[in-house]
């Protein structure tokens, strides 16, 4: 880890590895493998050091909390097994300040306004309707409003009406049509109404008809058991509409931004080496799902569906014009099966801007994250948040499956930056997407070291 780390309650480090594999239990032992503790560049920000509790595996398993050790008491050997724990480079910082809480249901809220310019009575009757599913609202009574508002272009995915070939050629020619519209730069707020799916393979867009002419008349095809789900192969907004954002009224605290609001579900699958680009401010109301190549710059909120993960699995996710992703979750967040089983044939090199196994991202769910670099290989360059539990599964070199795929080989190395996972934070991350963010309670202003410059002077030593 590069960078600084706060845990809000309790720090636990563990020198052994976790993992699935063939199997819905963790590997216990024999199978799963001693590993070595985590190293830190940075500090390590906890209320107080006896939040700090370590397993050392070779003096008994911990199978829960109860069986972690504290640092100890005495001043010198705390900061001996601090090393231990965390490496030469770390420290531990104690800070007992809560973290700004981002009111995500509210933030949810502000862009649906943005995205329809909404005044205060407007935005008080967005809210209201969110509200009206409960607190753990998915926004339908909300999409139904705004669907019906006038305030928003709406993009309804066509269905076909029967199984004959006129109403066939009738959806092609509509589906065509959306997906032409979307394939364009964006420039506005729009809410698609029903899942989508982007993704770049060749034949990702192709119609229905062949089939329906083929069954035309029998029972199998009815049209709703067709697969009339609208794929496309990007989404990108101009950069002035991405970026933009401004007051409604000077003064007021009412903005207009851009949204693409999908009530429903969002997939991106790329089948392709060629990445999908995705540039915009999202809004999802169901779940989130990302696998592939994917080059972005955006902001994107999901609601999610409740207990479902929003899951990044074999994902490449890379930067767009030197910015990234910003995720922000509702429900949890599982990282897994990212270039598994690769061999790491070089160090992670901190101040480069592209690294072979790199993911351009800030992560931030209000539940709880884990995240798997144990057969798998990412490194995080962004950042990670979880309200809840944040629970890291990471060995250090390469991993292969035994010869009866029974449990997985290791092969240590003691270099930090050949970890199969690397998190770095960036700084930068929140200018790059400032018309997207979050609602927060409350900020913090650190203030510098004052200087003395002489006048007309841009700036001084």
């Amino acid at each position: 880890m590069i960078g600084d780390m706060y845990a809000g309650e309790q720090l636990l480090v563990k020198d052994e590895a976790e993992y699935y594999y063939n199997s819905d239990e963790f590997t216990t032992e024999p199978d799963r493998a001693a590993t070595l503790y985590p190293t830190m560049d940075g500090k390590a920000v906890v209320e107080t050091r006896n939040d700090i509790l370590y397993c050392n595996t070779d003096e008994g398993e911990c199978t829960g909390t109860a069986e972690y050790k504290a640092l100890g008491g005495d001043p010198q050997l705390v900061e001996n097994r601090i090393a231990e724990l965390f490496g030469d480079k770390a420290s531990v910082v104690e800070y007992n300040q809560q973290f700004a809480d981002i009111q995500f249901n509210e933030s949810f809220v502000d862009k649906v306004s943005e995205a329809v310019s909404a005044n205060k009575v407007e935005r008080k009757t967005l809210k209201q309707k969110f509200n009206d599913d409960g607190s753990n609202s998915q926004g339908r009574t909300l999409m139904e409003y705004l669907r019906n508002s006038g305030s928003i272009e709406v993009i309804n995915p066509p269905v076909p009406e029967d199984a004959s070939k006129e109403s066939w050629a009738k959806y092609d020619e509509e589906k065509r049509a959306v997906q032409e519209k979307l394939s364009e730069p964006l420039e506005n707020s729009i809410l698609f109404q029903g899942d989508l799916t982007l993704n770049n393979a060749e034949d990702s867009s192709s119609s229905g008809t062949s089939e329906a002419e083929d069954t035309e008349g029998t029972e199998e095809n009815t049209g709703e058991a067709a697969d009339t789900q609208i794929t496309i192969k990007q989404l990108v907004y101009k950069q002035g509409a991405k970026d933009f954002r401004e007051e409604i009224i000077a003064d007021s605290d009412l903005y207009k931004s851009n949204w693409f609001i999908v009530n429903g579900d969002l997939t991106i699958n790329s089948d392709d080496t060629t990445p999908i680009q995705v540039k915009g401010n999202i809004l999802v109301t169901g779940s989130l799902t990302i696998k592939g190549n994917v080059e972005m710059d955006a902001t994107i909120f999901t609601l999610g569906n409740s207990g479902q993960s929003t899951e990044i699995s074999d994902a490449k996710i890379k930067g767009m014009d030197g910015k990234e992703l910003l995720l922000f979750s509702r429900e949890s967040i599982l990282i897994t099966r990212v270039n598994s089983f690769d061999e790491i044939h070089e160090e992670y090199k901190p101040t480069a801007e592209n690294n072979l196994y790199q993911l351009d991202a800030f992560f931030y769910t209000e539940k709880s994250a884990e995240l798997y670099g144990v057969g798998s290989i990412f490194w995080i360059r962004g950042g990670f948040f979880a309200k809840e539990e944040l629970i890291l599964h990471a060995v250090r070199g390469n991993t292969e499956p035994s010869s009866n795929e029974s449990s997985l080989l290791f092969m240590p190395d003691e270099s930090p930056l050949k970890s199969r996972m690397i998190l770095q934070s960036k700084g930068g991350l929140l200018d790059n997407q400032g018309a997207a963010l979050p609602r927060v309670d409350s900020i913090t202003v650190k203030v510098g070291s004052r200087k003395l410059c002489a006048k007309g002077e841009d700036s001084c030593e």
